[in-house]
């Protein structure tokens, strides 16, 4: 009870500090006494009742917060947003970031500055996907989400309606988090490597239609959703009803392909639409399929089924799969094959993540994973440099034997 109690006051003092509009202050401050007097009110019932009664107002209280979260970063830079984030709710950033030490009141100027001002344009030249070079943390939230907008309606199936494709992807924004990685820019930035990786190996595109990459696409730019930075040991290891509803295989991928599915069961984002039952039920492995293969734990096969393929006929639909697993699975880890002052912002980016899942497993005295504690730059630098040896380069080395573009491969031998 302890606990949710801390959880309750601690998610109240963050989100009041945000620039909130009044109907939100409003809603937080109704929650807020809800929960305090319930809290009085209910000490003579039973302890899992009394749990079950506080745990509900917890929970409205994080999902308003999470509505003026999104209302307020979405103008933020996804650098900006995390780390304001981070020091309005007194969590720790590693040195690297300590320059934007700001104090509340400053954060707190800085917020309303931002949301006042707006959203500045973003334009990348001559092209609706970014570069291999664009550092898409420091474009807007709202920017990114254009981009991938344009990107996604100019290739989509000429039946589906764009509106509906626009509803549904703001839907996908809105389930991401605003934590260090795994977020909404991230997703961005598996869908252009993907993009990229397929646009310049004719190999690769030969074996894609219209209509079939563009469901890969959906399954890069929701690959992640809800992410909360954690991963899949982790909730196993805190015996977290995800674990549970995933029988511990795949915990997070299982969720994100929930998610995903929720969003096009709603008739206003339903970008299925236009289909049949039998292309509904395509389009859906296509996507769940993808999606699936983005779990570390299947690297190793993937690779190894990747290497087995033969690319020069077509592949049935076993093979696809297999292809498709394989380079989606490969743009999520590709960040060592991009331009190295872009690739090494997110390997800091995504040790934050690792630091802060290895003091989560402290506090909650769960058996360490060693290689996520920051342990200073020198360390950082070589697990960086066994992560491009032991795990992307392989991918990229496969690339170059069955395809013949050594682009990625000669990318992170630089780096």
């Amino acid at each position: 009870m302890k606990d949710i109690t801390e959880k309750v006051e601690h998610i109240h003092a963050y989100v009041t500090s945000l620039p909130l509009t009044q109907n939100e202050a409003d809603c937080i401050k109704i929650i807020h006494s809800t929960y305090s007097s319930l809290a009085d009110a209910t000490k003579t019932i039973d302890e899992e009742s009394r749990f079950q009664m506080l745990k509900y107002q917890y929970k409205l209280l994080r999902k308003t917060a999470r509505k003026a979260e999104t209302r307020v970063f979405r103008r933020l830079t996804p650098f900006d947003a995390f780390i304001y984030r981070y020091a309005l709710k007194g969590r720790q950033v590693l040195p690297n970031y300590q320059i934007y030490n700001f104090t509340r009141e400053e954060i707190k100027q800085r917020l309303v500055d931002c949301t006042s001002l707006g959203t500045q344009e973003m334009v990348f030249a001559n092209e609706l996907m970014p570069s291999l070079s664009s550092k898409l943390v420091f474009h807007s939230f709202d920017g990114l989400l254009g981009v991938a907008r344009d990107f996604l309606t100019s290739v989509k199936p000429a039946q589906m309606e764009a509106s509906v494709l626009h509803n549904f992807l703001a839907k996908v924004f809105e389930s991401y988090n605003f934590i260090p990685y795994h977020n909404f820019a991230h997703a961005v930035n598996v869908l252009q490597f993907f993009e990229h990786m397929v646009k310049h190996t004719p190999l690769l595109k030969s074996h894609y239609t219209r209509e079939t990459i563009f469901w890969i696409y959906i399954a890069c730019i929701c690959h992640d959703m809800t992410h909360y930075g954690k991963n899949n040991v982790y909730y196993v290891k805190r015996k977290h009803n995800l674990a549970f509803k995933s029988f511990e295989k795949s915990v997070l991928e299982h969720y994100h392909c929930e998610k995903t599915l929720k969003i096009m069961a709603d008739a206003d984002c339903d970008i299925m639409h236009f289909a049949d039952a039998k292309d509904k039920a395509q389009f859906k492995q296509i996507v769940i399929e993808a999606i699936m293969a983005t779990d570390m734990a299947r690297h190793f096969s993937l690779l190894q089924q990747f290497s087995s393929l033969g690319l020069e006929a077509p592949l049935d639909e076993a093979d696809f799969f297999k292809l498709s697993g394989f380079l989606v699975h490969t743009s999520d880890v590709a960040n060592p094959a991009l331009d190295f002052d872009n690739y090494l912002l997110w390997g800091e980016l995504v040790s934050q993540e690792f630091h802060l899942q290895s003091l989560s497993e402290k506090k909650y005295e769960l058996a360490p994973t060693p290689f996520l504690e920051y342990n200073g730059r020198e360390a950082f630098l070589k697990g960086q440099c066994g992560f491009i040896n032991g795990f992307v380069m392989p991918l990229f080395k496969a690339v170059s034997e069955k395809t013949g573009n050594r682009e990625f491969e000669n990318q992170c031998v630089e780096n």
